[in-house]
């Protein structure tokens, strides 16, 4: 009865035994095709992600492209730029360099004409003077008698063309006192011209040394000795200034 006993326990613990390592070799089985499907699985997931990061460098290298292309087109846009405004500037400095230049030229013509006009005024004054110490009151009377009869005389030769027809009064400016005949003919002139009646107010300018002036409104048509005077010493100016 004991030996079959034993016999009876050898046999079950070798069925067990068989069992257990029946049972141990399918898990070790079962994890082994885990551990394959795992790598296959990191295979895959390392495959993933080279792509990935080749793409991703592509992507890299493309955006590095389109920005150094960026840089490039927005460095020639900057340089454009700064060549318009660099250019704007410069025009606008040449325009202001031309506008000071007009104006400096503008300043000296009226400064020339102003000090010509204060030129010729001091020449006047001064022939003024030199005819009244050099001639005597009956010869500058002369004079003046003469140059108011020449004035009537070459009245024909006047242009009152340009006498405005709102003038309704003409100045008659003097060196001395006119006779009434002068006056007469002055006025008779004046309507046969102008083919109008017209107002006449005689004053006396002892500036026009000999003769007259006739204002109509802004318009002068003179016939004096300080005009002749200074007309003459123009003619002069210009002369010697063409000689040299």
């Amino acid at each position: 009865m004991l030996i079959q006993f034993i016999i009876l326990q050898v046999l079950v613990f070798g069925l067990l035994i068989f069992f257990i390592k029946k049972i141990l070799s399918k898990d070790t089985q079962t994890a082994e095709t885990r551990l394959n499907q795992v790598y296959e699985e990191m295979l895959e997931k390392q495959k993933q992600v080279t792509v990935k990061i080749e793409e991703a460098e592509k992507e890299y290298l493309a955006k590095k492209e389109e920005g150094t292309a960026l840089i490039a087109k927005m460095k020639k846009e900057t340089q454009a730029e700064l060549a318009a405004k660099e250019d704007a500037v410069l025009k606008e400095a040449k325009a202001q360099a031309d506008e000071m230049v007009q104006k400096a030229r503008a300043s000296a013509e009226d400064l020339r004409k102003r000090l010509q006009k204060e030129e010729s005024a001091k020449v006047i004054e001064y022939c003024n003077l030199l005819i009244q110490h050099a001639l005597t009151p009956e010869t500058i009377a002369a004079v003046h008698r003469q140059m108011v009869k020449e004035f009537v005389s070459r009245g024909d030769k006047l242009d009152f063309s340009t006498v405005s027809s709102d003038v309704v009064e003409v100045i008659i400016k003097a060196a001395a006192p006119l006779l009434p005949e002068e006056k007469e003919a002055i006025e008779k002139l004046v309507k046969t011209k102008l083919k109008r009646e017209i107002k006449s107010q005689e004053v006396e300018d002892k500036k026009l040394i000999a003769g007259v002036a006739l204002e109509f409104g802004t318009l002068i048509l003179d016939g004096c000795l300080a005009s002749a005077i200074h007309d003459s010493a123009l003619a002069r100016k210009k002369l010697m200034q063409e000689q040299d």
